[in-house]
């Protein structure tokens, strides 16, 4: 079933296909989203279904292996014993094999019974999977000594060391279930507890998201409760476990419960969502620096989307793309992506036929399509797995300036979708500097080399090529710019730029003016008596270039 969905200011829309409707038994109502293996296939988990009777409902919950074209084999059916109710995405860690969490399950008996068969529900496990399928218990969770049910996932650090936070148990009591730990584990499952959190000294607790290793080297995650206000915090934790709280949500200012993780965006920063809280109580978008600093990005009023739930993911153009568990029309969830500086566009309104709340994270596959999962909706109502395709779009250059100069001339193009550029090309030679300055414009130079032709920006979505062409002047003088920009006669004016030596006539306008040629690079040159304004112009052997700017002379 295919769903148009809604655009930012793109020429094409986005289509939203349904590859899977889970029908119980090959699972139910997913909340985590998919990770794609070096095979090319999604692998993912579903919380309920398979068929179990060892679980309240219709299962234990499955783990399941899907080709792009959206054929499913189950792999894993959950008994209780080896896991009950996997809620995170997996992990595929560098040998191969896959790694994850149930939040129930296992051997442990001191977490509670199921109400409809009165078996022990377990305090959750740790699990390594190979891509075939066979599943070893790693870590059975007990409450008091290393922590409970986790409901994130796990990262695998440079260390080769798996991390990962439960949600409850440890040394301290929280609402009677404890306040939750982090770990680390080794990929035979040794476990070491790190953190045991407790709300009168670590600020937080009930860690619901996978941590986030940053770019330096330390660890940074969120707690739901707990903190100054008791909405959350966000903290950085050490290798070795000490741990900073770096944020106290207050939820009326900038939002509360923040359960998803953190991602690290290109500039450094970090960005995440709050489950509700916000001007209008539905959760929030926002950014923080590594020292805690934090901004308010996007605050979602219902109509934009309710409820995010899930990891921000960052795709390959550069934008941040989410969804919210509830909201949009008719309210049944939406996609979304949003640019940096928190510019939101909502892609995709879920109605219940095609998949109702998205609670997992979505994912760019190797095509650059994004896939995720619904928790509910589809055929039998019980969730699906789907695709959106057409998402980043191709960049288009609709003009150049200037059209002429010689290498190095710094060349503004003007167009769409440019967030995310890889490579900009003169006539076939790549541009060594480039810059995006927006999604709607980029300055590059001219390389070494180049010749004669078109303009090319090259992005995730295509190829843009120039409508017209550039015409390259080797060893031509170029200006580039000028300081100051006004002045009365006798100013003394520096002009940079390339290809000034040998200079043998200077120009404000029309008046000829003295000056001295310091560099290839740079020239200084006073305005004359009986100038009048207009273009600065310098004229070498090879020939004469003109200010794209104007020099205004003052009495």
């Amino acid at each position: 079933m295919n769903l148009p969905g809604g655009n930012l200011n793109s020429a094409s829309a986005q289509t939203l296909t349904t590859l899977v409707s889970l029908n119980g038994i090959n699972g139910s109502q997913p909340r985590a989203g998919l990770v794609q293996g070096r095979d090319g296939n999604f692998y993912g988990t579903t919380t309920d279904g398979g068929g179990s009777t060892a679980c309240f409902g219709s299962g234990c919950g499955t783990i399941f292996r899907m080709t792009p074209t959206g054929i499913l084999t189950t792999l894993v059916r959950f008994n209780s014993i080896n896991g009950n109710g996997p809620e995170a995405e997996l992990v595929e860690g560098s040998d191969g094999n896959f790694y994850g969490t149930t939040t129930y399950g296992g051997s442990s008996t001191v977490c509670g019974t199921d109400p409809m068969t009165g078996i022990p529900l377990g305090c959750g496990t740790v699990f390594r999977m190979t891509p075939s399928g066979t599943l070893t218990t790693l870590v059975n969770f007990d409450r008091t000594n290393n922590g409970s049910n986790p409901y994130a996932g796990l990262v695998q650090s440079k260390d080769g060391d798996f991390y990962g936070t439960t949600n409850a148990g440890g040394l301290f009591t929280c609402l009677n279930f404890g306040c939750g730990a982090v770990f680390r584990m080794t990929a035979n499952g040794t476990l070491t507890t790190l953190v045991y959190f407790d709300s009168t000294n670590s600020g937080g607790y009930g860690p619901s998201a996978e941590l986030a290793e940053g770019s330096d080297g330390n660890f940074y995650g969120t707690t739901g409760d707990g903190g100054t206000f008791a909405d959350g915090t966000v903290f950085r934790m050490t290798p070795s476990g000490t741990l900073t709280t770096l944020v106290n949500f207050d939820r009326t200012k900038d939002g509360g419960s923040p359960i998803a993780a953190l991602v690290e965006g290109r500039d450094g920063n970090f960005y995440s969502t709050t489950f509700s809280g916000g001007s209008s109580g539905a959760g929030t978008v926002y950014r923080m620096t590594p020292s805690g600093i934090l901004t308010t990005l996007v605050n979602f009023n219902r109509t934009n989307g309710r409820y995010p739930y899930a990891d921000l993911v960052t795709g390959s153009d550069g934008n941040f793309y989410g969804t919210t568990s509830q909201g949009g029309t008719p309210g049944d969830g939406t996609v979304y992506r949003m640019t940096p500086s928190g510019i939101l566009a909502t892609l995709v309104n879920f109605d219940r036929t095609h998949g109702a709340g998205p609670y997992g994270r979505l994912i760019q596959g190797s095509d650059g399509n994004f896939y995720s999962t619904t928790n509910g909706g589809g055929n039998s109502q019980l969730g699906t797995v789907f695709q959106l395709s057409g998402v980043i779009t191709t960049p288009t250059i609709s003009s150049f300036s200037p059209t002429s100069g010689p290498v190095g001339t710094m060349v503004i193009l003007t167009g769409t979708s440019f967030i995310g550029t890889t490579a900009v090309q003169f006539n076939g030679t790549g541009a060594t500097s480039f810059m995006v300055d927006s999604d709607t414009q980029l300055t590059a130079t001219v390389p070494s080399g180049a010749t004669t032709g078109a303009i090319t920006v090259t992005t995730a979505g295509g190829t843009a090529t120039s409508p017209g062409t550039f015409t390259v002047n080797s060893g031509l003088p170029f200006i580039a710019f000028f300081t100051p920009s006004s002045g009365p006669a006798l100013t003394e004016v520096k002009i940079r730029g390339i290809n000034f030596t040998g200079a043998i006539q200077v120009k404000f306008d029309t008046t000829t003016a003295r000056f001295v040629v310091n560099s290839s690079t740079q020239i200084t040159a006073t305005v004359p008596r009986k100038a009048t304004s207009g273009k600065i112009s310098v004229t070498t052997p090879s020939g004469m270039t003109m200010s794209n700017g104007s020099f205004t002379v003052l009495p």
